[in-house]
């Protein structure tokens, strides 16, 4: 299966199932069978050979869309010292959000705290970045800091 998705060019995520135990439940006795599900696990499309198109215009239609704003960590809407922190805790925790910190885990929290020109990842001076964007009186999004 993996040979055939790299030989047509497929580019979303394959499951293996030596098992069977997923084609038991969603398998309709043909090979490709596409399942594609929305955010809460609700089958969305399911049907077999292999139509690109219908695939990601499926995809596109149910996935969740944010509004990510550059130096907004925390998605609230402005800039405060709390995205400088969720920044910083992100930058400690090598790049990830920590689990544990519920006011920084939004979707969009690491591309929003790396507010850098260049995007490297998120570092302490992202985090300075956006607590003088906070001293200026900016609102979201932040421009890039050099």
């Amino acid at each position: 299966m993996t040979n055939w998705a790299t030989n047509h060019g497929v580019t979303y995520p394959v499951l293996i199932d030596p098992d069977r135990s997923t084609w038991n439940k969603y398998g309709l006795g043909y090979i490709p069978h596409n399942v594609v599900l929305d955010p809460d696990m609700i089958v969305r499309y399911t049907n077999y050979g292999y139509s690109e198109s219908t695939i990601i215009n499926t995809i596109e239609t149910w996935l969740p869309t944010y509004d990510c704003q550059a130096g907004d960590v925390n998605m609230d809407g402005r800039i405060t010292p709390q995205d400088a922190l969720c920044a910083f805790r992100i930058f400690l925790n090598g790049g990830m959000v920590p689990p544990d910190d519920t006011g920084c885990n939004t979707n969009c929290a690491v591309d929003n705290a790396d507010v850098s020109c260049v995007k490297n990842g998120v570092t302490p001076e992202d985090a300075l970045c956006i607590f003088r964007a906070f001293l200026n009186h900016r609102e979201p999004p932040i421009d890039c800091c050099p």
